[in-house]
């Protein structure tokens, strides 16, 4: 039978997760009828839970299970549409951001209001999530070869001369090394 938002989940696992408990979570994990996928009244499963709280003992075994990949991202029931790291930036819960961001937590997300983690991060006045939250979201920093780098005063210098550089018959403007102009 799918869950739905009137299924509620297992008691049993809920309170392992509310003691962070990493013994009894397995347990109750193993237990029939016992899924990821339950959702209690607010449409939100056992992944935002434990983000919320920052239980990351059973957040770590969570996400370790069969299926939680597609769950990372998954927000819970309208009105709210908050994810687990969205939930877990709200609250301060910087190992539980950690946790959901290395499992693939995309950060860009929004709300049904519009907002993402670092907007409800920032609201809070959860500065290390936040911090944590907006490296993250960086693209990475793409280094230049070495011939693409020349220093501020040699540019300047070249600026100020307008010195042309001689180079195999053309002449090429030094530091810029895709603009050549040809000899006439």
């Amino acid at each position: 039978m799918a869950a739905t938002a009137a299924m509620p989940r297992n008691a049993s696992l809920e309170h392992a997760v509310r003691q962070d408990d990493a013994d009894d979570v397995r347990a109750a994990l193993c237990l029939p009828g016992v899924s990821l996928q339950d959702v209690n009244e607010h449409g939100s499963t056992i992944i935002h839970f434990a983000s919320s709280l920052g239980c990351e003992a059973s957040l770590r075994i969570l996400l370790n299970e069969p299926g939680a990949g597609a769950l990372v991202n998954r927000p819970n029931s309208p009105p709210w549409g908050f994810t687990a790291l969205m939930l877990a930036a709200r609250d301060g819960r910087v190992g539980a951001v950690r946790l959901l961001l290395g499992r693939n937590a995309d950060a860009s997300l929004k709300d049904e209001n519009g907002w993402t983690a670092i907007e409800f991060a920032k609201s809070k006045g959860r500065a290390d999530c936040e911090a944590l939250l907006r490296q993250a979201s960086k693209p990475p920093v793409q280094e230049l070869p070495a011939s693409f780098t020349t220093s501020r005063d040699r540019l300047v210098e070249l600026h100020e001369g307008n010195t042309l550089a001689r180079h195999n018959g053309s002449r090429a403007v030094e530091g810029a090394a895709l603009c050549t102009l040809h000899c006439m």
